[in-house]
């Protein structure tokens, strides 16, 4: 009984008896793991799920660090991933504060991606659409781009529009050329197959990403594609991504020749597999006809 009491005893004093106290040793935590360095957006918003739960105002002043001059650029993305489900309609004016042209610029890449997050909760809030839309045309490529890049991946239709703008013009880092194709939605690859073949072909864009414009050439890819891609395999020095364009040809060409279409949006916005029947020869209609 004793030894039970003992470890009872030792559990409580570990347990914050106050809500100020779990979210002081939260924020001790996000301290000790910012130290680290390392991007880890997974651990960062472990971190964040714990201090939202601690109540308090743990979370604004997450956001109001993003702001600070002390913490580098790793530990600002990992707070704007750690951040982007909980930030709220009271955190608009932070955001807006750190958005500010006197504001470095990752700090206002950052600010524009978490108002892009409130925007996809909180739609409804006066003036928010009509501020976030506003950062599409800021005079900073980086904010631009943060914006672009977040409204794209919530889906939304002007994020889509003018990411396919920006690839188009050739705006972007490599990485962030990258998140445009990674975040087009899928129904859309025939309609931007150019995008697609471009990007499977692209060196300079991190593997992950031209692996997933062969994978959807492969599944959805249409003939215009074989030309290309077959240039492409002819001077690919990464010999993996040279097999797996070599198999998407293959795949369109069979496709091609049994006259299946690619899986496409239909009119009842569900995807669908049209595989239209062979058409029968004029010269064995006749003959079934008895004619």
């Amino acid at each position: 009984m004793l030894a039970i009491a003992t470890v009872s005893a030792v559990v409580s004093s570990c347990i914050p008896s106050t809500p100020q106290q779990a979210e002081q040793q939260v924020l001790a935590e996000w301290l000790a793991f910012e130290k680290q360095d390392t991007l880890n957006p997974e651990e960062a918003a472990k971190i964040a799920e714990k201090l939202h739960a601690a109540g308090g105002d743990g979370i604004r002043q997450l956001l109001e660090r993003l702001g600070s001059p002390d913490i580098s650029a790793t530990a600002r993305v990992n707070i704007t991933a750690a951040l982007s489900p909980w930030v709220s309609p009271e955190h608009r004016d932070i955001l807006l504060n750190l958005l500010k042209p006197e504001q470095p610029s990752t700090v206002r890449g950052c600010a524009a991606h978490l108002l892009c997050a409130l925007y996809y909760r909180a739609h409804q809030l006066p003036g928010l659409e009509q501020q976030v839309m506003g950062l599409l045309r800021d005079e900073d490529s980086h904010v631009r781009m943060s914006t672009i890049l977040a409204l794209e991946v919530l889906g939304h239709p002007r994020g889509v529009e003018e990411a396919v703008a920006a690839w188009k013009r050739g705006e972007g880092t490599p990485q962030e050329r990258a998140q445009i194709l990674l975040g087009l939605p899928t129904e859309l690859t025939q309609i931007h197959q150019d995008i697609v073949v471009e990007a499977a072909l692209d060196s300079a864009l991190p593997e992950n990403a031209r692996r997933h414009a062969v994978d959807l050439l492969s599944k959805l890819g249409n003939a215009s594609a074989v030309g290309p891609l077959e240039e492409g395999i002819s001077r690919e020095q990464n010999a993996e991504l040279a097999r797996l364009m070599r198999e998407a040809v293959d795949a369109i060409t069979k496709r091609a020749g049994e006259g299946i279409q690619p899986i496409m949006l239909g009119p009842d916005g569900k995807l669908h597999s049209i595989s239209p029947g062979t058409p029968q020869p004029e010269t064995e209609k006749k003959q079934g006809d008895g004619s």
